[in-house]
């Protein structure tokens, strides 16, 4: 959009950006970090000349190696277990990362967003098969313990 391109050209001429309250703020001795989904092609069509002039650095990130996002599973899921074992003193068995690698296809993914909803999904439906339904739990403190294990992945 060319009103926000505007925007951020003024503001990196002037050094000067006003927050929402009308503060002024400088950025003298800031480092304003751009992104975007914007193809390494289409970049110089969508980025006007003077705002590309602007740019100190340009990189471009590819997408990660299946590999590379099978060791983020391992990462992620041993992080979870940590917890899982701080917050309610439960030792999960030793195959639980191999239990996500086995569930988790991530060539089915292109971004980490969605591997981290898969992480969750099956870690929520690990944790419950883990636990037989126990009668004497109310659902106070069912819901309490759900709430628990949301938490876990913040």
């Amino acid at each position: 959009n060319t009103t926000i391109f505007n925007y951020f050209l003024d503001v990196l001429e002037t050094g000067i950006i006003e927050g929402s309250l009308g503060q002024r703020i400088d950025l003298n001795g800031f480092i304003i970090i751009f992104t975007s989904n914007i193809s390494k092609e289409d970049f110089p069509k969508r980025i006007s000349p003077e705002l590309r002039s602007r740019f100190d650095y340009k990189c471009q990130f590819t997408l990660l190696s299946d590999s590379d996002k099978v060791k983020y599973i391992e990462f992620r899921v041993l992080n979870l277990i940590k917890k899982v074992e701080i917050e309610f003193q439960k030792e999960l068995p030793n195959n639980t990362v191999d239990y996500f690698k086995w569930h988790i296809n991530v060539s089915k993914y292109n971004n980490m967003r969605d591997i981290n909803k898969q992480i969750k999904k099956v870690f929520l439906d690990y944790i419950k098969a883990q636990n037989e339904p126990d009668d004497n739990i109310d659902t106070a403190t069912s819901f309490s313990i759900g709430r628990k294990l949301i938490d876990l992945f913040k």
